[in-house]
């Protein structure tokens, strides 16, 4: 099981049942794959993701050996491969190698996304969460990171910006915690003087 799903309670023990829903609701192949030493990369653009804001990609795809491509609705997960109608086609053979290139060059791309100067993206972002008197829980540039290099940052935002960390008694978590997933808006930056989010109007606040 993975550890947002031990974290709700799902452990699965010896139940099939359960280990089932676990394996539904929360398998993570990215961290398994991590695990094994296969460089892993995610595309970050925010500390918390909000679907009001997220810029998703929605490709699905595997390319081999870079003359063989699958691509399709189907999604790396034990739901799509048990409970939902997916589909994949998968492309090979010096018929299709000008498709496959192409699909090369944009995975490249997305790849290293923020990485274009040396990684200056990261760099900067990273000092303006330890120097600047606000941090920046979204940042306009997207950039892809290991498992590891966002668990840094994050833990770095979390020590400039306790009232993120909504299960602590800290000025603000309460209010992050209970309006974060409807007015996600007011929570693009953390302020660490002062209230930490004053968009969030007086009369709305909950600490």
């Amino acid at each position: 099981p993975s550890r947002s799903s031990r974290a709700r309670g799902t452990s699965a023990g010896s139940s099939t049942s359960k280990q089932t829903k676990c394996l539904d609701v929360g398998f993570l192949f990215g961290y398994q794959l991590g695990l094994a030493n296969i460089d892993v990369r995610y595309k970050y653009y925010a500390y918390r993701w909000h679907y009001a804001y997220a810029k998703q990609m929605h490709n699905k795809l595997m390319i081999v050996d870079g003359d063989e491509l699958w691509t399709g609705s189907y999604n790396l997960s034990d739901n799509a491969e048990h409970n939902t109608f997916e589909n994949m086609l998968v492309f090979k053979g010096a018929e299709h190698q000008a498709l496959i290139d192409a699909y090369l060059t944009n995975h490249e791309m997305v790849k290293h996304y923020g990485h274009e100067d040396d990684g200056y993206a990261l760099d900067a972002l990273i000092a303006d969460i330890e120097t600047d008197d606000v941090v920046p829980l979204m940042w306009n540039t997207a950039i892809t990171m290991s498992l590891a290099t966002f668990q840094d940052l994050r833990n770095r935002i979390r020590e400039q910006c306790p009232a993120t960390q909504s299960w602590l008694d800290a000025p603000g978590a309460d209010t992050y915690n209970t309006w974060f997933n409807k007015q996600p808006q007011w929570f693009a930056y953390c302020h660490k003087s002062g209230y930490p989010w004053p968009n969030v109007p007086e009369d709305l606040r909950v600490d």
